[in-house]
């Protein structure tokens, strides 16, 4: 298994999503960045990935999870909303 944590400090999806992809990580852990849903109206393409995404208040800032066959997302806790 590869694991891969970019802290991308925003902009993710333009200008470095293509660098982490290229790394072949089967689990992709990005803090600071925008939701899955966000990414993919901006034009990244998540083919071949599940998402997960954590954050509050910001769409364009949380944690993102991305994993790739044959590893899958389960969530086993999720925060309250305040």
């Amino acid at each position: 298994m590869r694991l891969v944590v970019w802290n991308c400090n925003g902009g993710f999806h333009h200008r470095k999503a293509a660098a982490a992809f290229a790394l072949n990580a089967d689990v992709l852990v990005v803090p600071e960045c925008a939701e899955p849903a966000l990414l993919v109206k901006r034009g990244l393409s998540l083919a071949g990935y599940e998402s997960a995404w954590l954050g509050r208040g910001n769409a364009n800032k949380g944690l993102a999870v991305f994993t790739r066959q044959p590893y899958h997302l389960e969530a086993l806790w999720s925060p309250k909303e305040e």
